[in-house]
């Protein structure tokens, strides 16, 4: 006769602060993230399709069963129903019940504790030789624990078995996750499930598709994906980027550039022609004409200013983002009937947008933050973004900005870069909180982090812009806004990584340490943010593909737990 077995799930509700425990036993390399505390019995339990799962309390446990139910049987073909019980009612089962209720008297004559306070995402699993409990303070606890639990479920010569073992474990950090480039929206489920696995419950989708919600599927897409991923205890992230990376935006308005302001260039009408006498900085490619900015024609001697229609006329060339030079040029032609002489020469002044981005990057030719265009794309965006995903956080990216202040919409201002910047970023937080008071903003530190290239006095004046650090803008943002702290190097030179986590620790910002796949790169950002006040936690961003980052993606979440 087979003796009887129980599991119990267990979820204990208790304040979350920080707790310190011993380390049990050496590491057990098949459970990912390894476990802080650990030790093993010797022998194991096996489990059979005749076990049942108990639910004594649906609230927030009902999926977790159904996920610890879905998983077995996925890996075993053991599969076990799901059924209602009171408490003291049990046998060959597994239990989930939360610990407010009274704990079945078999559970405390095996002599279990609970050490508490381990955070809402800690948990203690212990096998006994008829029973097994995985004890959490809430439901994240206890899907983690479950987790656990079938990592070590292991099918030998058509038995299912778990060895014996008293797990107490809880995560480093809050925040634990990827930043994901351009994924493909199908894949997103299968990515989700192996982050889940390794305990991560934070990822960030970088992806032009959010600009467009409401073309095709995707809205039912991310939604669905988003859903999913809360149901697995993740928060998913969407960046909206754009200052930095235009191009969601510039294809939709290519006037909403951040163009470069070409003052008084001479040219001279030959018959009724505009043609450059010393040359053109642009041939008048890629023109910015719109109500903030168009053409002006003034005599060489600036006293009259011509009028469009009446003394001369356009003839529109092409504008298109990302704005090489083969595009076809406009044409300025006099009106004979007008002001304008035949060889006259005149002064032209005009806004027109160029790729000077770093070869490497065509991608990241910025928009221009004091353009109305600008803001009725990224608004519209942002709205349908809290409207269908419901974001705790929204990423805008903002990052490694190559052009600012050039254009005559921004220098008309008369406004620093790092005003410009300050204004830009206020503009886009004022928008979300008044949409949904809730979400957080999230951006890349660099331009504001005074060791990166927010210090750098002349990092504008290589893409055409005016010198000026933009670190200034840090005292001038809504402090509520997250930084993206990063530097990828396996070396810190300048001390980047050093020195950024007490900066914005100083400023009053909360912020998450952000590696990339080189493991030094990402145990040297687990040091520096240990036990930092205000520091949420630690990501890992997947630049040049999910596939090529699985390494850093594993080694990461071992970091963070």
């Amino acid at each position: 006769m087979r003796s009887k077995s129980c599991v119990f799930i267990i979820v204990v509700v208790a304040c979350s602060t920080a707790f310190n425990i011993p380390c049990f036993s050496s590491d057990a390399p098949f459970i990912t993230p390894a476990p802080k505390g650990l030790t093993w019995k010797n022998f194991s339990v096996e489990l059979g399709s005749d076990w049942k799962i108990l639910i004594t309390n649906s609230n927030g446990i009902s999926a977790i069963a159904e996920y610890l139910r879905d998983g077995l049987s996925d890996k075993t073909g053991v599969f076990l129903g799901t059924q209602r019980s009171p408490a003291t009612r049990f046998g060959r089962s597994v239990m989930l019940f939360l610990a407010t209720e009274k704990l079945p008297d078999a559970v405390k004559a095996k002599g279990f504790s609970f050490p508490g306070k381990l955070g809402k995402e800690g948990y203690v699993l212990e096998i006994f030789d008829d029973c097994i409990l995985i004890v959490a303070e809430a439901p994240a606890g206890i899907f983690y624990g479950v987790g656990t639990l079938l990592q070590m479920i292991d099918v030998k010569d058509g038995k299912t078995t778990v060895p014996a073992a008293k797990i107490t474990d809880f995560p480093n950090v809050k925040v634990r996750g990827v930043h994901i480039l351009d994924p493909d929206p199908d894949r997103l489920k299968s990515m989700i499930d192996a982050m889940a696995k390794l305990k991560m419950n934070f990822f960030i989708i970088s992806t032009w598709k959010l600009f467009d919600l409401d073309k095709g599927d995707n809205s039912q897409k991310f939604q669905e994906a988003f859903a999913y991923a809360r149901r697995l205890f993740m928060e998913p992230v969407p960046e909206l980027a754009g200052f930095g990376q235009g191009g969601p935006i510039l294809t939709k308005e290519p006037y909403a550039a951040e163009g470069i302001w070409v003052e008084d260039e001479l040219y001279r009408f030959r018959g009724n022609k505009a043609e450059p006498l010393l040359g053109s900085k642009s041939d008048l490619r890629n023109l910015i004409r719109t109500g903030e900015s168009n053409v002006t024609i003034t005599d060489a001697a600036k006293s009259r200013i011509y009028k469009e229609g009446i003394d001369y006329e356009i003839i529109n060339g092409e504008t298109i983002y990302p704005f090489p030079p083969s595009v076809r040029p406009a044409e300025i032609a006099r009106i004979p009937s007008g002001s304008i002489g035949d060889m006259q020469q005149v002064l032209i002044s005009y806004d027109y947008a160029e790729n000077k981005c770093a070869k490497w990057a065509p991608w990241s030719v910025p928009f221009c933050p004091s353009s109305e265009l600008t803001y009725k794309v990224m608004f519209k965006s942002l709205e349908g973004v809290i409207s269908l995903l419901q974001p705790r956080y929204i990423s805008i990216a903002n990052d490694e900005i190559r052009g600012m202040n050039r254009d005559s919409r921004c220098r008309k201002r008369n406004m620093t870069n790092a005003e410009l910047l300050s204004d830009e970023i206020s503009r886009l937080d004022d928008f979300v909180r008044s949409a949904s008071p809730e979400t957080r903003l999230m951006m890349w530190d660099d331009m504001l982090n005074p060791w990166h290239n927010g210090g750098d006095e002349k990092y504008q004046v290589q893409f055409g812009g005016p010198p000026g650090k933009t670190s200034k803008a840090t005292g001038l943002i809504p402090k509520d806004v997250i930084m993206m702290v990063w530097w990828y190097d396996a070396d810190d030179w300048l001390s980047k990584m050093k020195n950024s986590p007490d900066y914005f620790e100083s400023n009053g910002f909360d912020y998450i340490g952000a590696a990339y796949k080189d493991r030094k790169n990402i145990k040297d950002w687990g040091e520096l943010i240990n036990k930092k006040p205000r520091c949420m936690g630690l990501i890992t961003t997947a630049w040049d593909g999910w596939d090529k980052n699985l390494d850093g993606i594993k080694y990461i979440a071992e970091e963070a737990w």
